[in-house]
């Protein structure tokens, strides 16, 4: 899973990279432009200051075209975290979250470790459900990674 990319606005990144030096949160979105995916993000978004007492790397991930996600960004006032995309769901393929009759992704939350080892996964997150949002901070904080 290492060697799998994402394009970020750096380019195509190789996931081992955005591993390396923390955790990376992917907060997979089905479709930009979408009440559920746009709650789901804005709902990451709001919680930025938690999230930044980690030390983790936030992404929000999509299968979209690139050019899309950064218009669907702007939408939304802007992102405090970096978004990707992944070309064809190569990653989500391996994850387990790639949905091949829609060719999408589930909505998901997945945790990585420094090793790009999945540590955490909610592949059917569901943004109007407060246990699935809560659930991952309860993690984060189980896993006691708070820095400051």
């Amino acid at each position: 899973m290492k060697n799998q990319k994402l394009q970020t606005r750096n380019g195509m990144e190789l996931l081992s990279s955005l591993c390396k030096e923390k955790f990376l949160i992917l907060l997979y979105f089905t479709e930009q432009n979408t009440p559920s995916c746009t709650k789901q993000l804005l709902s990451f978004k709001e919680e930025i200051k938690t999230l930044k007492q980690y030390p983790m790397q936030v992404l929000a991930v999509s299968v979209d075209k690139f050019t899309d996600l950064i218009l669907f960004e702007k939408k939304l006032n802007g992102l405090p975290f970096e978004i990707a995309t992944d070309v064809n769901g190569s990653l989500a393929k391996k994850i387990g979250i790639f949905d091949n009759d829609l060719q999408k992704t589930n909505r998901s939350v997945i945790i990585l470790n420094q090793l790009c080892e999945v540590i955490y996964l909610n592949p059917f997150y569901q943004p109007d459900n407060i246990n699935d949002f809560t659930a991952v901070f309860s993690f984060l904080e189980k896993m006691n990674f708070i820095t400051e």
